[in-house]
Formats: structure tokens, C-alpha cells, sequence
């Protein structure tokens, strides 16, 4: 059944309506805006730590990281998930970290995976 010219406009207000209810708010804004600073000045900080297994291309799969530290002395985190034989990366993460969880958590991959090759810049 078709709907008349009225219900059809009023069906097409609500609708309209809703969807710019949903626009991005401005807390929300400014919180990616934070998050692509952040990751602006990660993309310019020096390389300090590239782990990687000395045998990935044995292994054919596994994680490499790469770690930059900021201006602030934060550091900022990147790792993928590296499929050698076919896929190429399968997956990628990004963090920024404070010191403290910078050196804990290095000292807990190179205990975990006794491979790891530690590079630093």
C-alpha cells in the first residue's frame, strides 16, 4: 500500500531528523582530534626499539613491533601481526604508553619470546 504525499514527507522529516541527531558530538570531536595530534607527532619521533623474531621467515608468521618516543617522553607503540608466506599483515594495533608501561611491558616481551631481536636506534 502506498503511502500519501503527507505520511511520505513526515516519514522523510523523522527520518532526516534522526539521522542528524547522530552526528559526532563535541566531546567526542575533540577527543580524535586529540588522538590524530598524538598520532601526528608519533609519525615524526625517532624509531627507538624494532622487535622482531630472528626467524620470521622461518616461522612464516609473527609480530613486529615498533616503538617511537614523543617529544613528552611518552613512548607510542605500534605492532603487526606479519604473514611472511602469503597474507603480508594480518593485523595492526597502535598505543601510547607512559615510561613506567613502556619498560614493563619490554621487559615482559623479551622474557615471552626469547627470539625477539631487539633493534635500537
Amino acid at each position: 500500500m502506498a503511502l500519501s504525499q503527507n505520511a511520505l514527507q513526515k516519514k522523510r522529516t523523522k527520518k532526516n531528523t534522526k539521522r542528524n541527531g547522530k552526528r559526532t558530538t563535541g566531546g567526542r570531536l575533540g577527543a580524535l582530534l586529540g588522538f590524530s595530534r598524538d598520532s601526528a607527532a608519533a609519525s615524526r619521533a625517532p624509531v627507538v626499539h624494532v622487535l622482531a623474531p630472528f626467524n620470521l621467515f622461518e616461522l612464516r608468521i609473527g609480530h613486529v613491533w615498533f616503538r617511537r618516543r614523543l617529544p613528552d617522553g611518552r613512548y607510542a607503540m605500534a605492532g603487526s601481526l606479519v604473514d611472511t608466506f602469503r597474507l603480508g599483515v594480518k593485523n595492526a594495533l597502535y598505543k601510547i604508553m607512559g615510561t613506567r608501561e613502556y619498560q614493563g611491558g619490554l621487559g615482559a616481551h623479551l622474557q615471552r619470546y626469547p627470539t625477539l631481536g631487539a633493534g635500537r636506534f
